[in-house]
């Protein structure tokens, strides 16, 4: 593991995880990847219940984790891999609020199949984490406010400056400059891009991304839970 991320989801993640991967850090560990690694989203619920897991087996074979599940542990992330650099993804904290509220909190309340759906665990898990055991009180945009400061204050109190590269997602399509993407610490030989990057996830392009997720989980279950024939809640 060379790079934590500690940023929220919709501070970034994604075009950070895009751009870590071009720089050479990759593959990079991404809710994405929760729901097509077979067995994680478990394993995930399972450390998000008792604080810790075995991180060597759940993220071998990646050099970097960005976004949740593996944000909400960044403290073990980061206690585990005393020497990698840690980057936190930062975003106008009105825009952002306005962006989670309108993507991952509605995506969250959508309805469950039965426990024992075989997808049961990749469909709760974000919920369980991110709504439950991050937030809580979703409806009151204060308290997520509150929430989403004491997360990134937390980070920056706690993390050695040496260590922390702090990521302020550029406005527009794509990044002022390549240099906004240069790995982080001057030890790396990773090389700076060339071409422009993009910025991996807008909100329009997360519904979608978001809809042909849930077609693909709610057609596997449709066997096992009649309310999900179809297409999915909300589509």
């Amino acid at each position: 593991m060379s790079v934590i991320g500690a940023g929220f989801g919709r501070t970034g993640t994604l075009s950070l995880k895009l751009a870590l991967e071009q720089l050479g850090f990759g593959p990079c560990y991404h809710m994405n990847d929760v729901f097509t690694r077979a067995g994680h989203a478990q394993r995930w619920r399972d450390a998000f219940r008792s604080g810790a897991a075995d991180w060597e087996s759940l993220l071998n074979g990646y050099r970097a984790a960005v976004d949740w599940p593996s944000a909400h542990f960044w403290r073990q992330l980061a206690g585990h891999c005393p020497t990698v650099r840690v980057i936190l993804t930062v975003r106008d904290p009105g825009a952002w609020c306005e962006s989670i509220r309108t993507t991952i909190f509605p995506a969250q309340r959508r309805p469950l199949p039965p426990p024992d759906d075989p997808h049961y665990a990749q469909l709760v898990m974000p919920g369980e984490m991110i709504l439950h055991g991050t937030f809580g009180q979703i409806e009151d945009k204060a308290h997520v406010l509150s929430t989403h400061d004491a997360h990134n204050a937390a980070v920056q109190a706690q993390i050695a400056p040496q260590r922390l590269l702090l990521c302020s997602r550029t406005a527009g399509r794509r990044c002022a400059s390549s240099s906004a993407w240069r790995c982080p610490g001057s030890h790396s030989r990773a090389a700076t891009p060339s071409r422009i990057f993009w910025t991996g996830s807008r909100r329009r392009g997360f519904s979608r991304v978001l809809k042909k997720g849930f077609a693909v989980l709610f057609q596997l279950s449709a066997r096992r839970c009649q309310i999900w024939r179809g297409s999915p809640p909300g589509a």
